[in-house]
Order: structure tokens, then sequence, then C-alpha cells
């Protein structure tokens, strides 16, 4: 069995203090809606409900003082139109533009007929860095919590992502939050844990294992 508590998957009342009673509302029912989309799902190496992680996500954004309500919303819902059959307009229709602008901008626009993995990443991350901030700072979050999950359990796969971290961290621009500093850090941390496995723009822009870095303009 997963070894996980239930405050793991369950949004608790002291998670509802940062915000007003109208703000409360709107938060319960996105984590009820992305709860209901993700069920079934589970997280890669655990195996624990996949909702942990937006939850894990909207709690890092208020750690960090983000307390919009708007943005902690899409938090939530952040892999809803990724990872299940919810589409944007959905979103659209039970939360309104500004929460579905922000999923929207977290949702990556690759398709695995675009090409490799990396040119594919390279799309995703011109489509980010035309988000707004609200998507750059969830952004930011996601990048942490999955960078604990990935470094715990995966060292193969981690070089990789780390790579890919480090990029993207370049376009998120628009984000004043402390959380592009913890995971800037997060990789400065690898490195040292890591040394062999040293992560640098160098190794992102010159990588000979199929990773390499292109810039695309996706508006040719």
């Amino acid at each position: 069995m997963p070894n996980y508590k239930p405050c793991d998957v369950t949004l608790m009342l002291s998670d509802l203090k940062c915000t007003t009673a109208i703000g409360r509302a709107r938060i319960s029912i996105a984590f009820s809606y992305a709860s209901k989309a993700h069920k079934g799902q589970v997280r890669k190496y655990t195996g624990v409900p996949y909702i942990s992680h937006p939850l894990s996500v909207y709690r890092l954004l208020v750690a960090f003082g983000v307390l919009d309500t708007t943005t902690l919303c899409a938090a939530l819902l952040h892999d809803v139109v990724e990872d299940t059959p919810v589409s944007n307009d959905d979103i659209k229709e039970a939360f309104g533009d500004d929460i579905a602008r922000i999923v929207g901008e977290l949702t990556d626009v690759s398709k695995p007929e675009d090409g490799n993995r990396a040119w594919r990443k390279a799309m995703d991350r011109h489509h980010l860095s035309k988000g707004g901030w609200e998507a750059q700072t969830i952004k930011c979050a996601d990048m942490i919590d999955n960078s604990r999950s990935i470094m715990e359990h995966d060292r193969n796969f981690a070089p990789i992502y780390m790579r890919e971290k480090l990029a993207l961290l370049q376009v998120l621009n628009k984000t004043t939050s402390g959380l592009w500093k913890v995971a800037s850090d997060m990789v400065r941390m690898y490195e040292a844990l890591y040394p062999r496995d040293r992560v640098t723009l160098w190794d992102a822009l010159h990588s000979e294992d199929g990773e390499a870095w292109y810039d695309v303009n996706c508006d040719r």
C-alpha cells in the first residue's frame, strides 16, 4: 500500500484560512472538480492518488504568500486539461475566463507527432513563456513538487529532468515569487549532490544525448 496520510489528498480547513469566505467556496469547488477529474489516477513512483500533486502545488503557493483566489483555483486545476478528458472550454464554463486562461497557459501544446522530446519541450517552454505571472508562479511550484519526487525515486531520469527544468526557469521571467528561487536552488542542490550529472546551460544547449534545446518560434 502507498504510504500517505489523509491530509495528503484532502483539502483541510487549515488550507482555507488564507482567503475570504467567497474565496474558500471557490477553492473548495475547484478542489472537488479536480478530485473528480483525476479520480483513479495516481502519482508515478508512489501510487498516491494524483490529487495529492495539485494540492501540494496549492500549499506551496500559500506558503509563499500567493493568496489570490483565481491563482489558487488554477493551481488545483492545472493538470486537469492535460491529463483528463476535461477541456479548457469545460474549465471556462465552470470557472470563468481568467482561470481557464491560466490553465490553458499551463497546458502543454506539443503532441507526440511534433518530434522528439527536446523539440516538444521547447514548444511547451515557448508557450509558457508567453503566459502571465499566475501561470509562471504555479509552474515554479509544480516543478518544486515534481523535483522532490524525481530526485528521490528516479536517478536515471533526474539528469534529463533537471536540464529541462533549468531551461524552463530561464523563461519564467514574470513571477516575483520566492518559488522561482527555490526551484532554481533545487537544481544547484542536485548539482552538489551529484556532480557527475552537473546541470549547466551549456549542457542544456549542447547535450549529445538527444535532449539538446532549440529556439522555437511557434508563431511562424
